[in-house]
């Protein structure tokens, strides 16, 4: 099975890292942290690379249910959202939760994975949609902005 996701988007990055925080929350997700990484490999590494963030975003409500039950599975409640630019555009990837969460063997946090999963999906493809300007009302076909990545 795919472990993690790779979606492609025609949106400016600045736009992304702007706007996507505020969709997620829309949703359920709360932003828990953000790190420019272009501007940590300039300010460690002293070199230049593409503009990317990662974003920490979990679904607070189930964490939190699912912390109360057992606090081994804190480290799956926590997704990173890793997004950069990419031919104009924006490239997202992040783990699967249907993958991740079942290493912990409980099917609560199966169906749960689902649920975080779908509304994470639900979240980009809203946010793909969505016209970033009044000129742009594109439609964008997710069948051709998702694939699945081993």
């Amino acid at each position: 099975m795919r472990f993690y996701l790779i979606k492609e988007v025609p949106i400016a990055f600045e736009t992304v890292l702007k706007k996507l925080p505020r969709e997620l929350q829309r949703h359920g997700f709360e932003l828990l942290g953000t790190v420019q990484i272009d501007k940590e490999i300039r300010r460690n590494l002293g070199v230049d690379y593409k503009r990317s963030a990662l974003l920490t975003i979990s679904n607070l409500q189930l964490a939190y249910k699912t912390l109360l039950r057992d606090e081994d599975s804190a480290l799956l409640q926590f997704l990173p959202l890793f997004f950069y630019e990419k031919n104009g555009g924006t490239a997202f990837s992040t783990f699967r939760p249907t993958q991740l969460f079942p290493i912990l063997q409980n099917d609560y946090r199966d169906d749960e994975a689902i649920i975080i999963e779908k509304k994470l999906m639900e979240v980009l493809e809203l946010f793909c949609r969505k016209p970033t300007t009044g000129k742009s009302k594109k439609k964008l076909s997710s069948d051709s902005l998702i694939r699945a990545i081993a």
